[in-house]
């Protein structure tokens, strides 16, 4: 080849290489998209977003790191503001059991679980609820607390009390509103820990024939939850939810997704009851302090958000000695120190923002690549909250387009690898829409008021 023409050839690859190079981010950098936010276009009621309480380590720990996860995980001011608690009504084992024995009852309160219980209700947990690991030993088949066995038949009408005294002693003793119970967890898996099986008859006729007469009598208004799965499923209900009598008395469908694809739960929906997560982590690996954890999550709660339409979503532990992803903030064994994941303020762009009561709302929920988008108000004061997942490497821009409502401006919080939920400067409307950038990796939530 001549001098003269290897230098052309030369100069023609370089050309190349830098028109791919400065094509590339056009290619990433993708056309301003439209994000339509529809106030008239309703969908679930929110009743909050929770954790299941596990005192023990909380409690232990030493001030003024004590206060500081209490108020990470329930404070609005000074962290993610949760307002459901889920609880374990005690069976005799790691918690004393109301009723020790037949016709025995146990009024003395566990000092460590009333204190968590009145410290998140003053930082403003709304709901505390109750699940049922397993039923006092002797109420069981199997005599004993773990490997499954189930309820004895000639017992349901004392299980029936036992969740009735649960709720009445609690409020009269302890002064604790229950907001609901839950007569089983994961009651399809005879588990090495406390657990007790259930069947689909098993349920119907027990809510049917016992639970819903004794709260009935008993002028009991609390909640009654069933389900509780560990697959996403709503089986193990469904007989109740399609016989009159029972269906009338169950008020929440609840399920776990420790197995099983994120889907809807016809038979719930089409009976019009509420559908809860109420329990899911990941129980692999160390803890995960990193970025790419809370995207995931964040992307797992869109998808409960938009799919089954679930009004409330509960992440197993708030914080515990635990070192893996069961919980949001490990206690470090020292019990004067922690160290805090990034979908602790996954959940928090939710939990603080989208409160009890509001509704979720249209929005293109998915309209650029990478990107998540739901919305939700609050119907009596005009409040909403945008929560905005960009999991593309990639900053996007995008026009939200409000429909059916007017605001002046809207204020973004953020999480990214760098800060957390960190507020940044207030975005006007222009030309009655707002163009946000979403920054690569991140977590915003937009929030604002409706001046309609």
């Amino acid at each position: 080849m001549k001098s003269r023409s290897k230098k052309v050839y030369i100069a023609n690859i370089l050309m190349a290489i830098f028109i791919a190079t400065a094509i590339v981010p056009l290619m990433n950098a993708e056309a301003c998209s439209n994000v339509v936010i529809d106030w008239n276009d309703i969908h679930q009621e929110i009743d909050g977003f929770g954790i299941t309480q596990d005192e023990e380590d909380t409690y232990s720990m030493s001030e003024p790191q004590r206060t500081e996860v209490m108020d990470l995980l329930y404070s609005r001011d000074n962290g993610i503001g949760l307002s459901i608690l889920r609880t374990e009504i005690g069976c005799g084992d790691s918690k004393a059991t109301i009723e020790p024995d037949d016709g025995v009852w146990n009024y003395e309160p566990d000092m460590r679980e009333l204190w968590y219980f009145n410290e998140a209700k003053v930082r403003g947990v709304e709901k505390i609820f109750g699940t049922v690991w397993s039923p006092p030993a002797w109420m069981k088949t199997n005599n004993k607390l773990e490997r499954g066995g189930f309820l004895k038949k000639e017992y349901y009408q004392k299980y029936a009390d036992y969740l009735a005294q649960y709720i009445k002693i609690y409020k009269e003793y302890h002064g604790v509103d229950i907001y609901g119970v839950s007569i089983a967890n994961e009651p399809e898996y005879a588990a090495p820990w406390k657990s007790c099986l259930w069947t689909g008859s098993m349920f119907k006729n027990f809510i049917k024939d016992y639970l819903k007469p004794t709260f009935e009598n008993e002028n009991i208004d609390a909640k009654v939850i069933a389900g509780e799965m560990a697959i996403w499923s709503e089986v193990v209900v469904k007989d109740a939810l399609k016989d009159p009598e029972s269906c009338s008395r169950v008020d929440i469908v609840a399920a776990h997704q420790y197995q099983g694809i994120i889907k809807e739960l016809p038979t719930a929906k089409k009976t019009g009851k509420k559908i809860w997560m109420t329990e899911l982590s990941d129980t692999t690996g160390g803890f995960d302090t990193g970025m790419s954890d809370a995207l995931k999550w964040g992307k797992k709660i869109h998808k409960f958000m938009t799919i089954p339409e679930i009004s409330a979503f509960c992440y197993w532990r708030g914080s515990h000695t635990v070192n893996d992803n069961q919980t949001l903030i490990h206690i470090n064994p020292d019990l004067a120190s922690y160290i805090v994941s990034k979908r602790l303020f996954t959940l928090g762009h939710f939990s603080r923002f989208v409160r009890p009561g509001y509704v979720r709302i249209g929005a293109t929920d998915n309209p650029t690549l990478g990107v998540y988008i739901t919305a939700y108000k609050d119907i009596e004061t005009g409040n909403f909250a945008i929560v905005a997942i960009n999991d593309s490497k990639y900053d996007k821009t995008l026009d939200i387009v409000p429909k059916g409502f007017v605001s002046g401006q809207i204020t973004p919080y953020i999480t990214n690898e760098q800060v957390d939920m960190e507020k940044r400067s207030d975005i006007k409307s222009i030309d009655e829409k707002f163009t946000i950038s979403l920054e690569g990796k991140s977590i915003t939530t937009f929030i604002g008021i409706n001046k309609k």
